[in-house]
């Protein structure tokens, strides 16, 4: 076995060795991202969450909801991100970010694209999309753009990233409107992204409220996840799988599907017993073989394997553990921009207001 890069002939080094600088060079990055690229994006930084992007949006429109306040909420999506980010925008600016032998320039001669599937490029677009990121900051300085302010300090918040995702959040003036396609336009153009208007869309503040079926209460707010578990089922229909072929695939995909939700919303008993007829009927009958008996009760076999069960784990314990991580998080992270927006309700005791409130599926989970 090769233990020394003298052991390897130089052609079997071609692929290895490139991965390995990438593998240090991320590493590297890794650990100082967090420090540069600002708190409004959540994606490939330490210690962020794409939750929290979720909490955070659904939480400022239901205050806006609240208050009465106009206010429109854009979604962009950039198009083929990776493919078109320019590298010598990406030069640019790792100038002022990333010194390498006291030297930001290197040998790259690569133009245009980021390789997919390289562990580095998501930390190479989280840096370039931070540039739209400070030009709507650096807007938001100049008065040239609201936004929405939200919070018990009345923070400020006029987007929201994901990588290559972005909400932004204005008040309805001309103005503001005019400024946030300036920005995208100018960004799109030294950036080389562009705009994919098949996955963007803009909504008014008068969101859908309970009436329209989007109470997490109500039976219908679940069925996308009703309708995915069922669909993967589907796809299973013409696997002769063996019982403990199913008990896997319950335990590493059904169980985890519907964790967003759960992680959010609290959830209904009638729910709850939806997705466990589903996985329960699953693992006893398969897909498309017939009824069968059920052997062992449900409760049993989601108890853990030193008792005698499965270990599939109870829905609803999963969900109060979930909505309870929220709680567990809070006083661990006093500067997040998250714990800045919740703590008005957590401090005020709120449960749940109009519409759609994460943090009061949290605070009701926890007073119940």
């Amino acid at each position: 076995m090769a233990k020394k890069i003298s052991d390897y002939r130089p052609i079997s080094l071609i692929t290895s060795l490139y991965k390995i600088i990438v593998k240090v060079l991320t590493g590297c990055l890794r650990g100082l991202l967090h420090e540069t690229i600002h708190s409004t994006q959540r994606a490939f930084v330490q210690g962020r969450q794409i939750l929290d992007a979720i909490l955070i949006a659904n939480e400022i429109v239901d205050e806006k909801k609240r208050s009465g306040e106009e206010g429109v909420v854009f979604k962009i999506d950039f198009e083929k991100a990776y493919d078109h980010v320019n590298w010598d925008f990406l030069d640019h600016v790792m100038e002022k970010r990333v010194l390498v032998n006291g030297n930001a320039k290197g040998w790259v001669k690569a133009s245009r694209g980021l390789r997919q599937g390289d562990p580095l490029s998501p930390f190479l677009f989280t840096i370039v999309a931070d540039v739209l990121s400070r030009m709507l900051l650096r807007a938001e300085e100049r008065n040239a753009l609201e936004g929405f302010r939200v919070g018990k300090n009345r923070t400020r918040v006029s987007h929201l990233q994901f990588a290559n995702d972005t909400i932004f959040f204005s008040s309805t003036r001309e103005e503001d409107l005019l400024t946030l396609k300036s920005v995208l336009l100018v960004f799109g153009h030294i950036s080389g992204l562009k705009v994919n208007l098949d996955k963007s869309f803009w909504v008014a503040h008068t969101l859908p409220g309970p009436s329209s079926g989007w109470e997490p209460k109500s039976g219908r707010f679940w069925d996308p996840v009703i309708e995915r578990i069922s669909s993967r089922l589907d796809g299973w229909k013409k696997a002769y799988l063996s019982f403990g072929g199913r008990i896997t695939l319950i335990q590493s995909c059904l169980t985890h599907m519907p964790c967003y939700f759960l992680s959010l919303f609290k959830i209904s008993a009638s729910v709850a017993a939806r997705i466990k007829r589903l996985q329960r009927d699953f693992l006893w009958s398969g897909v498309g073989e017939g009824k069968r008996d059920h052997l062992v009760s449900w409760d049993v076999m989601c108890n853990p394997k030193t008792k005698g069960g499965l270990g599939l784990g109870r829905i609803s314990l999963r969900n109060s553990a979930l909505l309870g991580k929220w709680l567990w998080r809070y006083p661990r992270e006093g500067s997040a921009l998250w714990h800045q927006e919740m703590g008005k309700e957590f401090d005020s005791g709120k449960t749940c207001g109009e519409g759609i409130n994460l943090w009061g599926s949290v605070i009701q989970d926890y007073l119940e």
